[in-house]
């Protein structure tokens, strides 16, 4: 029991020593004002993986997803947003943007739609490949605040300008 916890202690700290030394803090504030021009109180916090987050007018959803070779994985609740609700999380990082089989590859925007809420995962590396930024923005399929999602995939392809 001791080696788990302590094997997880050690994963925790590598996941959170990896953000990038650049500070992010105009992205933050873009991101922020863009939130504005309809979350009026708007304000991103750290959550538990090091993220910069967003979430208004969220509950829980049972959500079905395929896995890699197509079959349908156990359902698992997840939190995501109501009518007219948003989530926002986002993180910048050093290195290039190693991949996984389930995210889009650097330069890639994926929407996927869940019927409940869609999810857009813009994953992007900086031109000298010293740092990516990893953005994930579910909005609901009922009203859903499309100019927001827009104007944050913009923002978050050029997140160089903001360093």
């Amino acid at each position: 029991m001791k080696l788990l916890a302590t094997g997880a202690a050690i994963l925790l700290f590598q996941a959170t020593s990896v953000l990038a030394d650049e500070d992010f803090a105009p992205l933050r504030q873009e991101a922020v004002k863009i939130l504005q021009t309809r979350y009026p109180d708007a304000g991103f916090r750290t959550n538990a993986y090091g993220q910069e987050e967003f979430a208004i007018k969220t509950r829980s959803f049972m959500v079905y997803r395929l896995d890699k070779i197509g079959d349908w994985q156990k359902p698992h609740e997840e939190q995501g947003p109501d009518r007219s609700g948003i989530v926002v999380r986002f993180t910048v990082e050093k290195g290039a943007w190693a991949g996984a089989l389930s995210v889009p590859s650097s330069g890639t925007t994926i929407t996927t739609d869940l019927h409940i809420f869609r999810e857009t995962l813009v994953v992007r590396n900086s031109t000298n490949k010293t740092s990516h930024v990893w953005a994930h923005i579910l909005t609901p399929a009922v009203d859903p605040p499309s100019d927001i999602q827009q104007k944050l995939v913009a923002l978050f392809h050029d997140f160089e300008k903001y360093k």
